[in-house]
């Protein structure tokens, strides 16, 4: 599968929707994003990923979208599951982003849901731990 180019906020909604997605935030000045995306195009291309949709966008040029998904820095590679971040790596790191791809493949695969983060710390721990009495 190539990589799509993110244009405007609405088309990763159009891509991620109900998938595995991943979207590269770069800037076209460096040469640690021009490295990656290189990188980017070549993992998109591999069978293990066939189900997961590749993206990328200029982070200044879409600077809703960048500050939606915390951007701060480029390249950043957020991983998005339903169009709900799961994961994240930041920075020009291509064994740390074909890890975490993996993981949530694996994690799709073995039915499990990811974490909500909104969810209340403290029921987090109730569910993990029977013992632990709510106040």
């Amino acid at each position: 599968m190539s990589v799509v180019q993110i244009s405007e906020e609405l088309d990763v909604e159009k891509y991620g929707k109900d998938k595995t997605a991943v979207v590269h935030f770069y800037a076209d000045w460096s040469d640690e994003c021009k490295h990656m995306n290189t990188l980017f195009d070549e993992m998109s291309k591999q069978s293990k990923y066939s189900q997961v949709v590749f993206a990328r966008c200029i982070a200044e040029d879409l600077p809703k979208l960048s500050l939606n998904y915390k951007v701060s820095a480029v390249p950043t590679f957020v991983i998005l599951k339903n169009l709900k971040p799961v994961d994240r790596v930041e920075g020009a790191d291509p064994e740390s982003l074909d890890k975490k791809l993996q993981n949530q493949l694996n994690s799709t695969a073995n039915n499990t849901q990811p974490v909500d983060p909104k969810e209340a710390l403290n029921e987090r721990e109730v569910s993990a731990n029977p013992e632990f009495k709510k106040y």
